[in-house]
């Protein structure tokens, strides 16, 4: 099978370039490593492409949210023959070997359309981060789970999972063929869950694989728990998650679970000055009940330009 492995990158060269050091060392040289630069402007084309002269590079005019980056990589990949994408973050930490117990999912086991490995935490190197997740539509939530807890082999058995991550997520061509892209809307965070609840609404299996393991830098790439822009998207993006996907008698729950969630945070988040959180947290559920898509206001924005290939 032949595999490319797609990393996006958005203002972190150096943080790319090590992962793209980390990939080379431990995958095959039949497999392809993409670079998506996401309209950052940081060099990280040049460097990549320095350092790697046969590497792929997919330099974007403009940033078009995790989803859009993703999308322009897939379809490049698709295009030149690839049998499947694995999407990777460029803050994880791939291990020897972690890609052929994905591969070998695919393709041994029937109906598989995605699969994500078990992924720990890179500070605490025992501690999860992801071990297959679960979807709450009564109170709108995607978690990934055993996040935070140490492994003791309690997640060590493959199987169905209600969503890949796209932290490290690999389609095969025809789930891709049959699904299509990201939608792109979410622009960043629950664009993966909506990917692969779709997966799974189209008949395709969507499966944790714990026999692969990878380590991840939680929110390097994007700022983390601590960026406003986080909360915009998470309050924002629910609510568009559960509109798309969750049933009408869901809202029952979810409605009042989530103003009491929001006015607790927000008022907390006042009281200790933060109050950039706390508008970004509200604004984005304003946002989400008036369907707002695209990113978070006022930062920067994204066409749909190809870009140039290098």
């Amino acid at each position: 099978m032949r595999v490319s492995v797609n990393v996006l990158n958005w203002k972190r060269p150096t943080g790319t370039l090590r992962c793209v050091d980390q990939l080379v060392a431990c995958t095959g040289s039949e497999t392809e490593i993409l670079v998506i630069d996401n309209g950052s402007d940081d060099g990280t084309p040049e460097a990549v492409k320095e350092r790697y002269p046969a590497a792929r590079v997919l330099a974007l005019p403009e940033n078009l949210g995790f989803a859009g980056g993703h999308n322009r990589g897939l379809e490049l990949a698709f295009s030149r023959g690839a049998d499947a994408v694995l999407l990777f973050n460029n803050d994880a930490e791939p291990t020897p070997g972690f890609l052929e117990p994905l591969v070998r999912t695919l393709t041994d086991r029937p109906q598989t359309g995605m699969v994500s490995p078990k992924i720990f935490e890179t500070q605490s190197r025992e501690t999860l981060w992801y071990a297959g997740g679960e979807i709450d539509w009564w109170r709108g939530l995607a978690q990934n789970r055993g996040v935070g807890q140490v492994d003791r082999g309690a997640f060590n058995t493959a199987g169905s999972t209600d969503f890949a991550t796209g932290c490290a997520l690999l389609i095969d061509r025809a789930t891709y063929e049959r699904v299509g892209p990201m939608d792109e809307r979410y622009f960043l965070y629950f664009e993966d869950v909506d990917w692969s609840v779709r997966a799974r609404r189209a008949g395709f299996d969507v499966v944790y694989e714990p026999a692969s393991h990878i380590f991840h830098e939680s929110g390097a790439a994007t700022g983390g728990h601590s960026a406003d822009s986080f909360h915009y998207y998470f309050a924002r993006n629910r609510i568009r998650l559960l509109g798309q996907h969750g049933r009408w008698y869901h809202w029952a729950t979810f409605a009042p679970f989530h103003l009491r969630h929001t006015t607790a945070h927000s008022m907390r988040w006042r009281r200790t000055g933060r109050t950039g959180r706390a508008q970004a947290v509200l604004r984005g559920v304003a946002d989400g009940v008036r369907g707002r898509v695209g990113p978070y206001p006022g930062t920067e924005t994204g066409g749909m330009n190809l870009g140039r290939i290098e």
